[in-house]
């Protein structure tokens, strides 16, 4: 497109482009996240090169990967917080647990799974309610980091 306007002595052109590049650029020519579309298997294998512009950065992207528990490293973690070994959980013992996944509110977290999970309305989570409660953990899609 070319607009023309009069000035005091001569008549100026500007030009305008509406071509648009195909491709967007990025703002750094070394993005770090980048990597996102290499493998990490691959950068977990070879190790990183701090040397190279395209590596540089990837150890902090590393880090930020993570994995959701399997239901027997829930039925493990949960166990283990059983203190007193009588078989149930109680609403304490699934605040630990919960706090030790890295949950923000624990206290609340533990207060929803006796809901969901306690089907008999004891106050604790026995063996045979214990599926209900790692079906229960594993929608909250905890991750080990």
């Amino acid at each position: 497109m070319i607009l023309r306007y009069p000035t005091a002595t001569k008549l100026s052109v500007l030009q305008f482009s509406s071509h648009k590049p195909s491709s967007p650029r990025t703002k750094h020519k070394h993005n770090p996240r980048l990597l996102d579309n290499m493998s990490t298997s691959f950068l977990c294998t070879r190790g990183i090169d701090k040397s190279n512009p395209m590596t540089r950065g990837a150890k902090s992207d590393l880090k930020s990967v993570s994995v959701q528990y399997t239901e027997q490293q829930l039925r493990d973690k949960f166990k283990r917080y059983d203190t007193n070994r009588d078989g149930r959980l109680s609403k304490q013992e699934l605040m630990n647990a919960f706090a030790s996944l890295g949950s923000h509110l624990p206290w609340w977290r533990a207060w929803r799974a006796l809901r969901h999970a306690d089907a008999n309305g004891d106050g604790y989570i026995g063996d045979d309610e214990f599926g209900d409660l790692i079906k229960y953990v594993r929608k909250r899609a905890y991750t080990i980091k």
